[in-house]
Order: structure tokens, then sequence, then C-alpha cells
């Protein structure tokens, strides 16, 4: 299996954290943090460059063996998305798992990783109630691709 193109993710908020780092995502610099009421199941941040529907850059989870930290840029395979919507706005995840660990796009449970990010998802909020998520279909990584490709072009990014 051929991985899809790799794309810099630039970490905000590491595996087991219940603290939200928001970033410049132009400077990537931490412009705010918040308590959340669930902890990141998998290391989370966006896709560099590519905004998505909510005006911030495409949100993406990274599945890693190994901890990664704030502020860290990596090269990550797409390996699916996961559709989500945040106060009825496009918000959907990317999946991905960095370059050098690339045998792992073999191995990840997408269900069991599917069925983590619910539970994360309906939880991670619970203290703010005016941020309603609802989490839809898991679509393969060339629906990552596709997206990542699209949000891109209808930006003028690369």
């Amino acid at each position: 299996m051929t991985p899809e193109p790799a794309r810099q993710v630039f970490i905000e908020n590491p595996a087991g954290s219940q603290t939200k780092i928001h970033h410049d995502e132009e400077r990537l610099v931490p412009t705010l943090v918040e308590t959340v009421s669930a902890p990141f199941p998998h290391a989370y941040g966006f896709v560099v460059g590519v905004p998505s529907g909510d005006g911030d850059c495409l949100d993406c989870f990274v599945i890693s063996r190994r901890p990664l930290r704030t502020g860290e840029l990596i090269r990550c395979h797409p390996v699916a998305l996961l559709e989500q919507y945040q106060n009825g706005l496009d918000d959907h995840d990317v999946i991905a798992v960095p370059v050098d660990e690339a045998a792992l796009i073999g191995e990840v449970d997408l269900d069991e990783v599917v069925a983590t990010l619910r539970t994360f998802m309906g939880k991670v909020f619970e203290h703010d109630p005016g941020r309603v998520l609802e989490v839809g279909e898991l679509r393969d990584a060339s629906a990552a691709t596709a997206l990542i490709d699209q949000l891109s072009a209808s930006s003028g990014g690369s």
C-alpha cells in the first residue's frame, strides 16, 4: 500500500493533555490556553497552511508510538478523514501518522481510533455548552488527501 503524500503538521496539544493550546496558525505562537473536559487521546494539531470550514487550519490527530510535544512540526501521511461539525460548520479531522512511522499505516485500527475520538469529542467541551460537536462518517486516506488538496487550492496555497 502506497501512503498518501506527506503533509506538514503542527502539534498544538500532546496526547494525554487536558490543556488546549490555541496558536496563531501563521506565526505558530501560542495565543490562548484553556482547560478542556477530557484529555486528548492522540496528539492534536493542524495541517499547516490548509484552511478549514471553521476559519482555522484543518485539524489533525496524529497517531504515533512516541510522545509528540506542543510546537513540533512533523511530516505526516494522512490515513483517514473523520467528518466533524462544530456548531454546524465543517470542522473535519485528518487522522495521520508521522512519515518516520509509516509502518503504522497498516497497523492502525481505525475503528478503535474513531471510537476513541467519538468518546473524546462527546466530552471535550462539556464545560462549554455553546460548543456543539457532531461527528460524521469516517472516510479513507484518499478522501483526506482530496480535502487537503481542495482546501489548499481554494486558498491559493499548495
